[in-house]
């Protein structure tokens, strides 16, 4: 796999984690997706953290060869729970929904939510 880095001097240290630590980094992500759809407190931003690094690698072929045979949990179980209604969002909407919509509209909420990435 060609590592596109633009700076010479970061290129052995990003070969030398492609090869040593990547899928070590993806299978300690893959658990703390795997934790919050168990119910476990994971934020919002781990949550979002753990999306975006799936998003960066998942066009290196031996990091997807990983993610392929979970592609349901990811799709099923991560994401679409993520996008979910959840009990909060709708305790919130009955409490005070012109507070529900301005969080969902606001884009400094959206630094932190999981439904963005």
């Amino acid at each position: 796999q060609e590592v596109l880095i633009q700076d010479k001097a970061l290129k052995p240290f990003a070969r030398m984690f492609d090869q040593k630590f990547s899928k070590p980094f993806l299978g300690a992500v893959w658990g703390v997706l795997e934790a919050r759809t168990k119910g476990m407190p994971v934020t919002d931003r781990i949550t979002q953290t753990c999306f975006q690094y799936i998003g960066s690698i998942i066009n290196h072929a031996h990091l997807y060869k990983f993610i392929r045979p979970r592609l349901k949990f990811l799709i099923v179980d991560a994401v679409l729970g993520c996008l979910c209604l959840s009990q909060e969002d709708l305790m919130q909407w009955r409490e005070d929904p012109a507070e529900y919509i301005r969080k969902d509209m606001d884009i400094m909420e959206e630094f932190d939510d999981p439904k963005i990435s």
